[in-house]
């Protein structure tokens, strides 16, 4: 009995050591087991994602809705941000001077309701006094606290542009000597409505 108790406790184990044997030589052939399933190259990258259009137009703000809002005649309160009636030089964006002037607080800009304009710069300097008419056509485009100015000019066939402002100010960047640069900056405040 004590043998075929050893006999089957040999039997038993050399059973399970072939098993282990057998189990760890399937696959490849090496020891470490059968080879892993590949899953294929994985999941599609999706790259970065949506463009973000960012916060949107602009939001013009409660600044005119009509060109009657504008509309009116803006008496001059700066020239390159100088008071009128004092001396101001003005030079071109080289830098090369044009001139010494004194603008009159009399120079004013109109708007009418209809899009076009008259501008009468009044001013002096050592040799006398001066008026420089100008008048055209404007057109506008709203923009946050205020609207965007273009100015076309009938009378010397240029351009330039400028902005009015909900606190009824307005700003003009103008080629003073002609020779097509921007070289002055007025400002001016409405005093009449359209």
């Amino acid at each position: 009995m004590l043998r075929r108790s050893l006999f089957r406790r040999a039997w038993y184990g050399l059973t399970g050591a072939l098993t282990l044997v057998v189990l760890a030589c399937s696959g490849s052939g090496d020891a470490t087991g059968p080879d892993p399933i590949d899953p294929g190259p994985g999941p599609v990258d999706p790259g970065p994602g949506p463009v973000d259009p960012g916060p949107g137009p602009v939001d013009p703000g409660p600044g005119p809705t009509e060109p009657g809002i504008i509309a009116g005649t803006y008496a001059l309160t700066a020239v390159n941000g100088s008071e009128p009636g004092l001396m101001v030089s003005l030079a071109n964006p080289d830098g090369n001077l044009i001139g010494i002037y004194r603008f009159q607080p009399t120079t004013t800009l109109v708007l009418d309701p209809m899009g076009g304009y008259s501008l009468s710069l009044e001013y002096s300097d050592e040799k006398g006094n001066y008026v420089l008419g100008d008048d055209g056509e404007y057109q506008w485009t709203g923009a946050e606290g205020g609207v965007l100015l273009s100015f076309e000019s009938d009378t010397w066939g240029d351009a330039f542009s400028g902005a009015a402002r909900n606190d009824g100010g307005a700003v003009i960047d103008y080629d003073f000597d002609g020779d097509g640069r921007i070289d002055t900056r007025f400002e001016f405040q409405q005093v009449t409505g359209g």
